[in-house]
């Protein structure tokens, strides 16, 4: 299924990013050369790709390392990153020794999402300054993932919120939905939690105003818009996710839409698989080590399976397969030239599945061994008995034998950080007790990221009986179930069991509204806020008649909701919002948008900071 293919066409996103791209190469005159911050280039890769960069006149692409630059054939260079103080030391050691004479070409910064006074500062002290030309800036903010989900790819957005308290990524969020208001006009009612989302919503009131937006003549497309900050709901990244798209990028992980797998687990799983192929089209892969595969709604069978759990991919995959031979074997009925045609017409349609069904298989064949594992089953076990409420006030021994076997320290955090969450904080001494094996096991390079995860909020201490806030939302929420039974019946089945607070709240926000809830609502983050934005005379006709985001439509077209997730959102909260998509009583259409996509590996380790050696503790 297209999400919002024919109702919301985001992928305008990808042509505004095209546009200013081009603009801001076209202002350094003569050929180009790129440094490329490797964590920018797989965003601009959704947006452009080398033959477009041809075209705006790059003949060479280079990757930022700490080194001396190589030769330069074009006429000037161009640095092409993050808005990052700390990258400018890379930059600096670029040009150690060299100078604008010796380079004879023009040298540019190019900073995403925007120019930094800090970096300006950093390559003064570090001597360089003198010898850029110009520092530029490429604005853009958001860009599509997939035709329903649009991502910032703002990867470091928690740390700073979280442990260095800085909040200037909210300025580009707020930026990012006024771009997304300037295309698809004003969105009528705001609903947020949290303070993140208010700061975002104030910010949003400002730039309006400066932007005037209110003077708009767009009919408004999106009819409601929830904010909600990641701090809400630190459960669901933390959780183990059980669809096939979650457990990829918990596996393999997932950056841009390209997953990349060694190429020797690929061909262990094909000499078991009567199903061999090609990697994705449109991708160019190493022939030896890795080998990538394009994940998204175009792939006809993987937009099938993506948001099912693991367990039910095997027979949809086989019961697509069926229906492929039985197509293939219509050549065989084919008797006259024109019969032929027509079964030659639909060929490259049915090796585009066949090519889709091998993939698939290698991949899932891969995913299954761990699935499969006794370690895999007793980690969700454990997580399942924590978000339930059941032993999570003592130290557990699963996460003591972790330790002591040299587990994974992500995977130790993580079961950690989802113990002291579900009991509302842990006693002292049982952190105290982790703290110590930890240190003891993995040394004491790891203090930092441990005292990161107590400043977030993660893991907390607690020396009196509180009251036990999430135990009070898992009842209020409907957030645990016993056995889960699949994904037609409830969101659960993401979790193998737990329903994504943050996805709940979308859902009582639809119906039967928040004010149904008020107390438990102040269990979270606050504040809960609730508002409108003036929507310009003749131009509502582009909404419902009932605005309400409190009870479902019960006719015309489904309502467009964008839930944005502030601080990053998990593949399985994405297929959970999918899932109520379809509900017919709710009426309505989720489009997600995102700092960042995040799993509980890549949410702990953001957070994480080793020890430096070489600098003093104190």
């Amino acid at each position: 299924m297209d999400y919002l293919s024919s109702r919301l066409n985001i992928s305008i996103l990808k042509e505004v990013a095209r546009n200013e791209l081009r603009s801001c190469l076209q202002k350094f005159n003569g050929t180009k050369a790129i440094v490329w911050d490797g964590k920018i280039l797989g965003s601009i890769e959704l947006a452009a790709d080398f033959t477009f960069l041809k075209q705006c006149g790059v003949i060479q692409m280079l990757h930022l390392r700490p080194e001396k630059l190589p030769t330069i054939q074009a006429d000037c260079l161009i640095y092409f990153l993050r808005s990052k103080a700390s990258l400018m030391k890379i930059v600096a050691d670029n040009l150690q020794g060299e100078t604008r004479q010796s380079l004879n070409k023009d040298i540019h910064l190019l900073l995403m999402p925007y120019k930094s006074w800090h970096c300006e500062k950093k390559l003064q002290d570090y001597g360089v300054l003198s010898m850029i030309t110009s520092i530029n800036e490429y604005p853009i903010e958001i860009l599509p993932l997939d035709s329903d989900v649009i991502s910032m790819q703002l990867a470091d957005c928690c740390k700073e919120l979280l442990i260095d308290k800085d909040y200037s990524c909210l300025l580009h969020v707020a930026r990012a939905i006024m771009t997304l208001q300037s295309l698809f006009g004003i969105i009528e009612t705001v609903n947020g939690q949290g303070p993140w989302a208010q700061r975002v919503f104030d910010l949003m009131t400002k730039l309006g105003k400066e932007m005037s937006l209110k003077e708009s003549q767009i009919v408004p497309q999106i009819h409601n818009l929830l904010l909600i900050d990641r701090s809400v709901d630190f459960v669901s990244p933390l959780m183990s996710q059980m669809t096939f798209e979650g457990l990829l990028d918990e596996i393999f992980g997932i950056n841009n839409g390209i997953i990349k797998i060694p190429s020797d687990k690929l061909n262990k799983s094909n000499e078991s698989s009567s199903i061999r192929n090609n990697t994705a089209d449109g991708v160019n892969d190493p022939p030896t080590e890795v080998k990538s595969f394009r994940l998204n709604s175009t792939d006809l069978i993987y937009s099938k399976i993506r948001d099912k759990t693991f367990y039910d991919v095997g027979p949809i995959i086989r019961d697509n397969a069926k229906k492929l031979s039985v197509l293939i074997d219509e050549r065989h009925e084919a008797k006259s030239v024109d019969e032929m045609k027509l079964f030659m017409k639909k060929l490259p349609s049915l090796q585009a599945v066949r090519n889709s069904l091998g993939n698939q298989t290698s991949i899932a064949e891969i995913v299954k061994t761990i699935v499969d594992t006794e370690e895999f089953n007793q980690t969700v076990e454990v997580e399942q008995l924590f978000v339930n409420c059941v032993d999570t006030d003592k130290v557990n021994t699963y996460i003591e034998d972790c330790i002591a076997q040299q587990e994974s320290l992500d995977k130790v955090l993580r079961l950690i950080c989802l113990q002291s969450l579900t009991n509302n904080g842990l006693k002292s001494k049982t952190v105290d007790h982790y703290f110590r094996e930890i240190l003891q096991t993995y040394r004491y390079k790891h203090l930092v990221t441990l005292n990161n995860l107590e400043k977030s909020g993660l893991i907390k201490q607690r020396t009196s009986i509180l009251v036990k806030n999430y135990n009070i939302l898992r009842k209020t929420f409907r957030l645990t179930k016993e056995k889960s039974s699949g994904p037609d019946n409830d969101i659960t089945y993401v979790y193998s069991g737990y329903a994504p607070l943050s996805v709940r709240l979308a859902e009582f926000m639809i119906y039967p509204g928040w004010r149904a809830i008020p107390e438990a609502l102040k269990l979270l983050p606050e504040p809960t806020f609730e508002t409108t934005q003036v929507i310009p005379n003749g131009l509502q006709k582009g909404l419902n008649s009932d605005s309400s985001a409190s009870t479902p439509t019960q006719s015309g077209e489904p309502k467009v909701v964008l839930v944005f997730f502030i601080g990053g959102v998990t593949f399985a909260e994405i297929s959970a919002l999918r899932l109520l998509s379809q509900r017919a009583d709710l009426n309505v259409e989720f489009l997600i948008g995102t700092t960042h996509i995040i799993n509980g590996k890549t949410f702990i380790n953001s957070l994480g900071e080793t020890f430096d050696k070489k600098k003093p503790f104190l």
